[in-house]
């Protein structure tokens, strides 16, 4: 008859086979386990340096717009201080227009004025309230008479 098969516990070189290959795989798999360990570590490290490029550009992008932002503000102020130099300017030009333009008036006057001193003067007398309110109005005073004839100046900044 034949004898009833061995079971797995009653055969030792079954039970050292596998225990060798249990013995096996769980090194494979402490191995894999340190492997997978060591992957969410460098994933952790790759999250974490992912998070902080991110802030990075995201700060970048911030200081791009407020960038942005300044060179609006100096377009707009460079603009804004063209026209108002322009407008100087002009005001100026129109200042030196209406002098040179009443000074020519008062040049007038006086040579249509007789020779006679009483009726020169009188002319003068005539005509010189009017041209001297317009020089006030201008900031202008009047320089004394000079052999060259009478001249204005400045009295401040125009």
């Amino acid at each position: 008859m034949a004898s009833p098969p061995l079971t797995f516990a009653q055969n030792p070189h079954i039970i050292q086979v596998c225990a060798a290959v249990i013995g096996q795989y769980s090194a494979q798999i402490g191995q894999l386990r340190s492997y997978l360990d060591s992957q969410a570590r460098g994933n952790d490290q790759l999250r974490l340096e992912n998070q902080a490029l991110r802030g990075t550009i995201s700060q970048l992008h911030n200081d791009i717009q407020q960038l942005r932002s300044r060179i609006f503000d100096y377009e707009r102020d460079a603009q804004q201080a063209s026209v108002w130099n322009r407008t100087q300017q002009q005001i100026i030009d129109a200042q030196r227009q209406l002098v040179a333009s009443l000074e020519h008036d008062l040049a007038e006057a006086r040579s249509d004025t007789p020779t006679q001193t009483s009726t020169s003067t009188q002319t003068e007398s005539n005509y010189a309230p009017a041209v001297e309110q317009s020089y006030s109005e201008l900031g202008l005073e009047p320089v004394k008479e000079a052999a060259e004839g009478n001249r204005w100046e400045e009295s401040g900044e125009s």
